[in-house]
C-alpha cells in the first residue's frame, strides 16, 4: 500500500461512507444526531434545573486574591461541591451516562461499519447493530483504563505539588501566593492528555476490530502510532479545531438574545450546526479507522490481514524454486 497523507486519510473516509450512504445515514440518525443534540442543548437543561451559581458566589470565587490562599486550598480546583443541590448531581449523572453509552454504541457501530467496508465486505446495518453489545463492553474497560491513567498522573500531580508547597511552608515560605496554582495545573493536565491522544488515537477502534480491551489496545495503539505520531497529532488537531468551533456557534446560538437573530435564522442555523456535528463525529470515527488500517500497512501488518480475509478466493501454491509463493485466483464457472 502506498503512504498516504492527511487528505488521503479523509478521502478514503469519504470514498467508503459514500459508498454506503444510507447506511451511514442510520447510524447517525440513531447515535450521532442525538449527541450533537444533547451537546447543543446542555445550556438550555442546565436552566431547566436550576443548576447555574448565583451572582454574589460567583464573586465570592473570584474575589479572593493568590495571597490569601490557606493550606488546604492549594489544590488546582475548588472543591466546593458541598453546594451542589439535587437537581444538579442528577443532571450532571444522567448526562453524562446518556452521552457515553451513545458514544460507545456509535463507535463501536461505525468502526464495524468503516472496516467492513475498507476489505469490500457487506456493510448491513443489521450487522451494526448487533456488533455492539460485544464491542462495546471492551471498548467501556478500554476507556475506564484510560482514564484511571490521566487519574493517577493528575493524583501525582498533586503529590509532587504538595511536596512542592507544604515543604516550603515549614521555613514559612508560601510558594501558593507566589505561583498560579490553577493555570499550571490546566496547562500540565491539557499537555498531558494531548500526548496520551495521540498515542491512544486508536484506542477507540482496536476493541472492535481486534476483540482486545483494558491496557491491551492502549499499549498496542502505541506501537502502531510509532512512525505517524504526526498524523495522528494532524488528525486530533483538526477535529478538536473543529469541535470547538462547532461548540461555540451553537453556544451563541443559545445566548444569543431574541431580537439579535429572526426565529428562521436561529433554526437554520440551529439544524445547521446539529448536521454539522453528527457529520464531525461521524468522519473523526471513520478517519480513525482508517488510520489504523493505514498504521497496520506501515507495520507490514496489513497484508497478512488481507491475505487472511480473502483466502476462501485464492489458493496459495509452493513452488521450490527460489521459494516463491505463486497465488492463483479461483473463479467459479
Amino acid at each position: 500500500m502506498e503512504p498516504v497523507g492527511f487528505f488521503g486519510i479523509f478521502e478514503e473516509s469519504r470514498r467508503i461512507i459514500s459508498a454506503h450512504s444510507r447506511h451511514f445515514l442510520g447510524l447517525s440518525a440513531l447515535f450521532l444526531l442525538p449527541i450533537a443534540f444533547l451537546n447543543c442543548a446542555a445550556s438550555t437543561f442546565r436552566k431547566w434545573v436550576d443548576i447555574d451559581a448565583g451572582p454574589e458566589e460567583l464573586l465570592r470565587s473570584t474575589a479572593r486574591p493568590y495571597g490569601q490562599y490557606h493550606r488546604q486550598e492549594f489544590l488546582p480546583f475548588s472543591t466546593g461541591f458541598s453546594g451542589a443541590n439535587k437537581a444538579e448531581v442528577i443532571f450532571l449523572t444522567l448526562y453524562t451516562a446518556v452521552i457515553f453509552a451513545l458514544a460507545l454504541c456509535s463507535n463501536a457501530a461505525v468502526t464495524h461499519s468503516i472496516c467492513n467496508g475498507f476489505f469490500g465486505r457487506a456493510v448491513k446495518l443489521p450487522s451494526a447493530i448487533k456488533s455492539i453489545p460485544g464491542s462495546v463492553w471492551r471498548l467501556m474497560f478500554t476507556t475506564v483504563c484510560a482514564v484511571g491513567a490521566l487519574v493517577g498522573v493528575w493524583i501525582g500531580f498533586i503529590f509532587i505539588w504538595a511536596l512542592g508547597v507544604w515543604g516550603p511552608s515549614a521555613f514559612n515560605i508560601h510558594v501558593a501566593s507566589m505561583i498560579p496554582v490553577r493555570e499550571i495545573a490546566f496547562v500540565f493536565i491539557g499537555l498531558v492528555a494531548m500526548y496520551l491522544q495521540v498515542h491512544w488515537v486508536l484506542a477507540s477502534v482496536i476493541p472492535v476490530a481486534e476483540g482486545s480491551w483494558g491496557l491491551e489496545p492502549l499499549r498496542r495503539s502505541s506501537y502502531l502510532v510509532k512512525g505517524m505520531r504526526r498524523m495522528s497529532f494532524s488528525l486530533n488537531l483538526f477535529f478538536a479545531i473543529a469541535g470547538l468551533v462547532l461548540a461555540l456557534w451553537a453556544n451563541y446560538l443559545q445566548s444569543s438574545a431574541s431580537d439579535s437573530l429572526d426565529l428562521l435564522s436561529k433554526i437554520v442555523q440551529s439544524i445547521t450546526v446539529l448536521a454539522a456535528m453528527a457529520v464531525l463525529f461521524l468522519y473523526n470515527i471513520a478517519t480513525n479507522t482508517v488510520f489504523y488500517m493505514y498504521c497496520k500497512a506501515h507495520h507490514d501488518e496489513l497484508l497478512g490481514a488481507i491475505m487472511e480475509e480473502f483466502a476462501q478466493d485464492y489458493i496459495i501454491l509452493p513452488f521450490q524454486d527460489q521459494k516463491i509463493l505463486r497465488v492463483v485466483t479461483v473463479a467459479e464457472p
